[in-house]
């Protein structure tokens, strides 16, 4: 990426010294800046910002370097690849130009002199099968989703060396023809990840002219389900999920070639590719159908056990990466199960015997859901479903620090009424109160830190009223 260094410096030098300067680069050029005066304004202009293929950089300028608490979120979430926060003196003169390139990690950046900063920047071009091309197709300028997709492709072990946005959805025949020819040419990744699903037939062309892996969103998932898949259980759903969307995909693509030919135009007496690989899927899908019908039966069992114990049984849901896991392991006072900022750290159902002021109680944590989750993934989660509309009370763990915590909050009511659970046995929590900085949603009241002892205990006050109906003064 190309900045011309004397431009820039005179559009620094015409700004006033008080006020913030926003520039959008193309690849080789300045294409439109703006002034504001406050922080709070030039926030509001990355809040508008739209994605695009034209747009590929960022430039800041301020009295002081701009204070971005996650530069690599805005790259990811903006679709460009590079980010530059320009410090001027009290004169208004620049002095330090801090870069951000979308190819580095949160912590990597390289701070210049403003006047020894290089004029063109440049994207290493690895290569490997971990390396892809993100394509947004039919998304918009839905920010939320990008950066959550590019997060689940980071989670599922790709790196993202080149990103694209597509107007339309799903791919005609010519339109996948086309794009399989410039895939082809294109360097710098093997794989290519499509944001929403183009077509079984169309991945199939892509896959054949482009010599590249085409996978989708749902892929990512279905993959980061098999990673995190530690019992028997996670691993069933995973499978499940994984030749569901084989077989649908499978169903879509255009038909194989006959093993054996009976002559020039003649099908022959084989099998065709198509119809072995199908045959293939359906035994085992059949066999997955019986380890989870197996599976079924043993939570069953241990649902019956626990139904003739008496004690109620707490269920904690929510988005992925809201906080879930962490509230568990608070709630027991023992780290059981695995917390992470990756989605889904959670995939095996984790059910504890606990004892609140004396009384017990089962808890619960279960897998995050995400939006984009087709019917074929949800339904192999099934069982999930299940425990969560068997369970006592429900705690919704929302992280208000997400600037779309409403949308996702939005989606699992959707999610959870849509399995029957009744809205009377949800109670919604928010998590992560030490990183709120605005005001606390629900008055503070149902708001926590889990690192925070009288938080917890707050909290477990909290669940042993609404359980037991008895009122508790914690020590």
């Amino acid at each position: 990426m190309r900045i011309t260094k004397h431009e820039l410096t005179e559009l620094i030098l015409a700004t006033p010294v008080e006020n913030y300067l926003v520039i959008e680069l193309s690849a080789d050029a300045m294409l439109k800046n703006a002034r504001y005066q406050t922080e709070w304004a030039v926030a509001e202009h990355f809040q508008r910002f739209r994605p695009s293929n034209r747009v590929r950089g960022l430039i800041v300028a301020s009295r002081q370097e701009l204070a971005l608490p996650d530069p690599q979120g805005l790259l990811n979430e903006c679709l460009v690849d590079l980010l530059m926060l320009v410090a001027r003196d009290e004169s208004g003169i620049p002095t330090t130009a801090t870069v951000h390139l979308r190819t580095d990690t949160a912590a990597r950046h390289k701070k210049y002199p403003f006047f020894l900063m290089p004029e063109e920047f440049s994207l290493p071009v690895p290569r490997g099968a971990d390396t892809a091309l993100l394509l947004f197709n039919g998304v918009g300028g839905d920010k939320s989703f990008i950066r959550e997709t590019m997060k689940l492709a980071a989670d599922a072990g790709y790196r993202i060396t080149a990103t694209e946005m597509l107007r339309i959805e799903a791919l005609t025949r010519t339109g996948a023809e086309t794009l399989g020819g410039r895939l082809a040419e294109a360097e710098g990744f093997d794989t290519v990840i499509f944001a929403r699903d183009p077509g079984g037939r169309a991945i199939a062309t892509l896959t054949r002219l482009s010599g590249k892996r085409i996978i989708t969103r749902e892929d990512l998932i279905v993959s980061i389900f098999e990673k995190r898949a530690d019992g028997q259980s996670g691993k069933l759903k995973a499978a499940a999920s994984a030749t569901g969307r084989e077989r649908l995909e499978h169903h879509e693509r255009s038909h194989g070639l006959s093993r054996i030919t009976g002559g020039v135009g003649a099908r022959g007496p084989g099998e065709t590719v198509q119809e072995e690989r199908k045959r293939s899927l359906k035994v085992r899908q059949r066999l997955i159908r019986t380890a989870l019908e197996k599976e079924r039966g043993r939570r069953e069992n241990q649902r019956k056990f626990r139904a003739r114990t008496n004690h109620p049984t707490v269920a904690i849901v929510g988005y992925t990466n809201a906080g879930k896991s962490t509230l568990f392991n608070a709630l027991i006072g023992e780290k059981v199960v695995r917390e992470s900022g990756e989605f889904f750290s959670s995939i095996d159902p984790k059910i504890r015997l606990v004892s609140l002021f004396g009384r017990k109680l089962f808890l619960l944590d279960t897998v995050g859901f995400i939006e984009g989750m087709s019917k074929g993934v949800l339904d192999a989660f099934e069982q999930t479903f299940t425990e969560i509309l068997n369970a006592t009370l429900i705690l919704q763990v929302v992280d208000p620090t997400d600037r779309e915590w409403r949308a996702k909050k939005r989606y699992v009511d959707e999610l959870l009424d849509a399995c029957g659970v009744a809205v009377g046995s949800v109670e919604v929590l928010y998590s992560k109160r030490d990183l709120l900085k605005e005001h606390l949603p629900d008055g503070g009241e149902r708001c926590y830190a889990a690192q925070d002892r009288d938080d917890i205990r707050r909290l477990k006050k909290f669940v042993f009223e609404r359980l037991f109906g008895e009122r508790v003064t914690p020590q």
